[in-house]
């Protein structure tokens, strides 16, 4: 049996081992001795040969044990909080990582025209960006609830001219730029959020 066991298993025949020299020593590595402790007692080994400081440490009578009981619990509970404040903190941050920049806090659209027919599902971004089905940027919804697509949106403008008809007549003429570009006016086309399960066009 080593110093350390008989120190834990025999805790009355040790008072001796106190002495001023251990206690100031004991006073600077404290924390070090109880995690020290801790571990042997999470190994259930009993063991521990090779830890320096268990000679010197005060309390190796029955005080020592009583505070590790204590100990251990305590270090465990707040082990756990701090895991969990850990996992919170690191939602938070993904929270507020979404609908910050282009492209993020992506969401399904649906936008109808006046045409009728079939609707155009989109993706749009915390700042109003549309993409396509191929991640394509392909406009933007306007703060006065306007639909702009750009001149290389060529589907997804038919689809709102003429909701997919058969015929393939425009039934909703967009104002559009020299550029190719269409804006469909907020009298023109509704945005409503994106069905269940959609697949976003082209």
């Amino acid at each position: 049996m080593n110093s350390i066991s008989s120190a834990y298993l025999n805790p009355t025949t040790t008072p001796s081992t106190t002495s001023s020299t251990g206690q100031s020593s004991a006073t600077q590595e404290v924390e070090q001795l109880l995690q020290d402790i801790e571990n042997l007692l999470e190994s259930a080994s009993g063991g521990g040969s090779s830890n320096p400081g268990a000679g010197s440490n005060p309390g190796g009578g029955s005080p020592q044990p009583t505070s590790f009981a204590s100990t251990t619990p305590g270090a465990g509970a707040p082990g756990a909080g701090g895991a969990g404040g850990a996992g919170g903190a690191g939602g938070a941050g993904g929270t507020g990582n979404v609908g910050v920049g282009a492209g993020q806090g992506l969401h399904d659209v649906k936008i109808n025209s006046q045409a009728g027919g079939e609707a155009l599902h989109l993706q749009e971004d915390s700042q109003g960006n549309l993409y396509n089905g191929s991640g394509d940027s392909v406009g933007r919804i306007n703060s006065d609830g306007s639909v702009s697509l750009n001149s290389g949106a060529t589907k997804e403008i038919q689809r709102l001219e003429t909701g997919n008809n058969p015929f393939g007549i425009p039934l909703t003429k967009p104002q559009t730029s020299d550029g190719g570009n269409a804006t469909f006016s907020s009298s023109q086309v509704t945005v409503e959020a994106g069905d269940l399960n959609q697949s976003n066009d082209f």
